[in-house]
């Protein structure tokens, strides 16, 4: 068993710190300038040096140094201390800041506007450069993301088929039993609606990604009765873990439809990403001017870069795939599709001290 040692961990801790100051000098605009005047610098020394070689071309290696310190630097005072060296050292009068004649100032002013002109032309390189590696990275990241949901899909229907293939065997042996041939035709319809969900989930999802909005019919109803009956299918599947905090009525024109989806894949986003054992709580609370349904379950917190991408069409959270389980990345998405066709919204807060909450505005109609 190896011991530990005190120096060793704080050399590690002091060369890290270092890491971390130069990656932050790096990114300093100071920097720019400092790495600009050393080209500039060693591009006069250059020139100095190779003077009787390179006249009567006094700007030659200055823009070899504009381009460099525009590449690495800053191109702007690239440009500026380049024609301050080389009137300074190589326009008459030699080693004095004075023009004397005419030439002189025509020759300057060509090499500052060659100059800035080599700066834009190296910028939009590095630019265009640029792009084409995020829009390289975002092909890759998209083929990644299809790949995993494809396997995702592949995998969760396989399942009900399965079910449904082994119920069918079973009912043609059983065919006279007629207790058989209820127990399988059941196990058959339900599988066939699992299906029929996750092909309407599918299609919903590429109708919101396509920016599309979903179609919405609203009815006088309870929600809360509509919370109460979803929770206890929940509870059939998942067992008593769900806790509801709410009125015991609240009439209104509500879609029954979408709050059941959107309350059933965010509880069993929950239950598949939060802790085992601890109770999820639904939250329903009346609003002026509509009602806020919270789900919450404690847990390992979402990483804040992840939130912004949870209801992106197959993102998946660093949480979802640490967590080992299959997913489509699509549950959320329609959370948020549904939210947004009753005119409503949704957004996410989680941190390890208050756990995770999905928070759904849906406004009176």
């Amino acid at each position: 068993m190896h011991g530990f040692c005190p120096s060793q961990s704080l050399n590690t801790i002091l060369s890290h710190m270092k890491r971390m100051k130069l990656r932050e000098f790096k990114q300093h605009r100071f920097y720019k300038y400092l790495l600009s005047f050393i080209i500039v610098v060693a591009a006069t020394l250059i020139q100095k040096a190779l003077w009787e070689y390179i006249t009567p071309a006094p700007f030659l290696v200055y823009y070899l140094a504009i381009i460099f310190a525009s590449m690495y630097g800053d191109g702007i005072s690239a440009v500026l201390m380049s024609l301050m060296a080389s009137q300074y050292y190589f326009v008459h009068p030699y080693e004095r800041f004075e023009v004397i004649f005419p030439q002189d100032y025509l020759r300057l002013l060509i090499f500052a506007i060659s100059g800035f002109i080599a700066r834009k032309l190296v910028n939009n390189l590095i630019l265009a450069k640029l792009e084409a590696e995020n829009a390289v990275k975002s092909l890759e990241n998209e083929k990644e993301l299809r790949e995993t949901f494809v396997s995702a899909l592949t995998h969760d229907l396989q399942t009900p088929l399965t079910a449904m293939r082994m119920s069918t065997e079973l009912l043609i042996r059983k065919k006279d039993d007629s207790e058989a041939f209820d127990k399988f035709s059941e196990k058959i319809l339900f599988n066939m609606t699992r299906i029929e969900h996750m092909v309407r989930d599918l299609l919903d999802a590429n109708k919101i990604r396509a920016g599309k909005t979903l179609p919405v019919e609203f009815e006088e109803a309870d929600i809360c009765e509509c919370i109460r009956e979803t929770v206890n299918e929940l509870v059939g599947i998942h067992g008593p873990r769900f806790q509801t905090i709410m009125p015991p009525t609240l009439i209104g024109r509500w879609s029954k439809k979408y709050i059941r989806r959107i309350l059933e894949n965010l509880c069993q986003n929950a239950v598949k990403y939060g802790h085992d054992t601890n109770p999820i709580t639904i939250t329903l609370s009346p609003e002026t001017k509509g009602v806020i349904l919270t789900v919450h379950n404690t847990g390992r917190p979402i990483p804040p870069d992840d939130l912004p991408l949870l209801f992106n069409p197959f993102e998946r959270s660093k949480t979802g795939h640490a967590s080992g389980k299959q997913g489509w990345g699509l549950g959320l998405t329609l959370v948020r599709g549904l939210a947004e066709a009753m005119g409503g919204s949704v957004r996410v807060t989680s941190d390890a001290v208050n756990g995770t909450n999905f928070i759904v505005f849906l406004p009176y109609h």
